[in-house]
């Protein structure tokens, strides 16, 4: 089965792993500014999420594409997996949200993880090619 194409939807990759509600709720989170300090490390994209009475410790493996490889410090993710939290950091990942990342985010600039997003994409069709 081919994988979905980012053109397309960035988050399709991940889509099949989350209920429509914990997308919503995701999708919420990140909308609403609570994506906090993205850091990239290598494959790894890792945030603090803010959640009703704390923040959590929130990763996700992008170029793996697999929900097996996110992690999330909130009981909802250690309990049942996988939790509104990551969806909001895919969400504010592909672009979706905006997110506060360690730099400055300058409004209207494109996504320098979005961007990388892209090429990891990129590199994999040409791989198969």
């Amino acid at each position: 089965m081919a994988r979905p194409r980012i053109e397309d939807d960035p988050l399709a990759a991940w889509r099949p792993h989350f209920s429509v509600e914990t997308q919503r709720r995701g999708t919420e989170y990140a909308l609403s500014g609570r994506v906090l300090s993205i850091e990239r490390e290598g494959n790894s994209v890792v945030a603090s999420v803010r959640g009703e009475g704390q923040s959590y410790r929130t990763g996700v493996d992008i170029a793996s594409r697999n929900i097996h490889t996110a992690s999330c410090t909130c009981r909802a993710f250690s309990d049942s997996m996988p939790c509104k939290h990551v969806f909001a950091l895919l969400s504010a990942i592909a672009g979706v949200a905006p997110a506060q990342t360690k730099d400055e985010v300058v409004p209207g600039l494109r996504s320098p993880l979005r961007t990388w997003l892209e090429n990891v994409d990129r590199l994999e069709r040409e791989t198969r090619a």
